[in-house]
């Protein structure tokens, strides 16, 4: 497997981290004035679009992106298991609903520990369906 890979790919899942992490050290008004930014563009597209909708599809979509990162990492280093790959999700989103505890205006729901895990598992899965989907193709 390519080591090297694996590292880059762990740093850029750790950063990723941090990036939603930071998303939740926001007050409620700094978060609230950058949702509503994004909500007007959206709404050009989707009109049916709410402020809760999207923040809702937009924690699923960056717990996507970590699970896909962190699935990614572990698929090219030496030791794969399943466990190590699925676990992390939950742990990043219970720690992320925890920090939102202490943020001014912000509050910490189980159901979004959910919804962030779900998105992390579906991130990673994809991901781990894609690399065994590569390794069966035939070469050419």
């Amino acid at each position: 497997m390519n080591c090297r890979a694996s590292r880059i790919l762990t740093v850029c899942a750790a950063v990723w981290l941090l990036v939603i992490w930071g998303h939740s050290c926001m007050p409620a008004t700094q978060s609230g004035a950058e949702s509503g930014a994004l909500l007007t563009v959206v709404q050009r597209l989707l009109p049916w679009m709410t402020d809760h909708v999207l923040r809702k599809c937009a924690h699923f979509a960056e717990y996507a992106v970590l699970g896909a990162l962190t699935a990614a990492a572990l698929r090219t280093g030496t030791h794969f298991s399943w466990p190590a790959a699925l676990l992390p999700g939950t742990l990043a989103a219970l720690c992320d609903e925890t920090i939102q505890l202490f943020v001014p205006g912000r509050s910490g729901q189980i159901t979004d520990v959910w919804l962030d895990t779900a998105g992390y598992l579906t991130g990673a899965l994809l991901t781990l369906l894609i690399f065994r989907l590569c390794r069966k193709r035939p070469e050419a």
